[in-house]
């Protein structure tokens, strides 16, 4: 599934995303992300992460969540 996934980064908002599109953010700060892990209109599953460790990550659907098939995670991928 593809989400507009909506998420700051050290408190700043990134506006709103294209699905499939690709975002270079620098960490400055603290490298503190936040974003909503349902991609439901209506919900809200907050999750926050420290990623000051210069990885590259990307959203993906989360398969591991039983009965939440609109689920998404960070993940590291490089």
């Amino acid at each position: 599934m593809v989400y507009n996934t909506l998420y700051t980064v050290d408190g700043k908002t990134t506006g709103d995303p294209a699905p499939g599109s690709d975002r270079i953010w620098t960490a400055y700060s603290e490298g503190i992300i936040e974003f909503d892990a349902d991609g439901r209109d209506g919900y809200e599953l907050y999750k926050k992460y420290n990623l000051a460790d210069g990885g590259v990550y990307e959203f993906q659907d989360n398969t591991t969540t039983i009965g939440n098939p609109y689920d998404i995670e960070l993940y590291r991928v490089a």
